[in-house]
């Protein structure tokens, strides 16, 4: 159940942490009644300080999108319509998330 939230797995993209659902089969009902969140894990084997926030935040804010997201919201075409707004939002704040997907840079936007 946890593999598929590890950041560490450098080989996925966000797209494959967005398509990610908590619940896939391995749970009963019962089970599924407690389940109320998640969370994604990033090993330091393959991270330091420089590259850190660019390997984390695309895909953990693809990861977060799924877990608030509704079970049968799985378009990765909407996603990709709001995750750079999000990635704007994160560089703005001094956080250096890498894009989401190619574009206009974060000062097209207007946050």
């Amino acid at each position: 159940l946890a593999y598929n939230w590890y950041l560490d797995n450098l080989d996925a993209s966000w797209q494959d942490f967005y398509n990610n659902e908590p619940d896939n089969g391995q749970l009963n009902p019962q089970q599924l009644q407690n389940l109320y969140g998640g969370e994604t894990c990033m090993w330091a084997e393959r991270v330091d300080e420089t590259n850190f926030e660019p390997k984390v935040w695309p895909r953990n804010s693809a990861a977060a999108e799924r877990l608030w997201s509704a079970k049968d919201d799985t378009s990765v075409t909407k996603a990709e319509l709001r995750l750079p707004y999000h990635r704007c939002r994160l560089v703005n704040r001094g956080i250096m998330a890498s894009p989401i997907v190619m574009g206009p840079p974060c000062s097209m936007y207007y946050l």
